[in-house]
């Protein structure tokens, strides 16, 4: 996703759209980075389709106006960051051929603080509102047909 992210914001224009597929809104990793792109974008959306995900944890974020968010002015630097981040994980490690994502670099998208600040939790549970009650009604579904409920 590191790696992907990157290269979607180098190549967006300013004001420019990014749909982003990402899965699990309350996992640390989510959570970074939709309030990384929400305070990026001056819009940022999710929207679960009803179809084929809803049963799975998947997702799509999308952010308008990339670069016009309450961070925006940040972009340039932010970007410049990630690809460290990305070189990081990527190619340094014992032998040269990455380590895994840590807390610390999660703090590097998004700080944990804000993650768990009032703010960032209530901004959380409304971009999860969509993606879970999605999921919530196909559960539903399924135990009706199971004849569960």
């Amino acid at each position: 996703l590191v790696s992907q992210l990157v290269i979607a914001l180098r190549a967006v224009k300013v004001g420019g759209t990014l749909v982003v597929k990402m899965s699990h809104v309350e996992k640390e990793n989510s959570a970074s980075w939709l309030l990384f792109l929400d305070g990026m974008s001056r819009r940022l959306t999710t929207w679960k389709p009803r179809t084929i995900h809803a049963t799975r944890g998947t997702f799509y974020a999308i952010a308008q106006g990339v670069g016009e968010g309450r961070q925006g002015e940040r972009l340039t630097g932010r970007i410049r960051q990630l690809e460290d981040l990305w070189y990081d994980i990527s190619f340094s490690g014992d032998e040269g051929k990455g380590r895994p994502m840590n807390s610390e670099d999660h703090n590097a998208i998004t700080m944990r603080e804000e993650i768990m600040s009032a703010a960032g939790v209530a901004r959380l549970l409304e971009l999860g509102r969509d993606p879970w009650t999605v999921q919530a009604d196909a559960l539903q579904r399924w135990f009706r047909q199971k004849r569960l409920l």
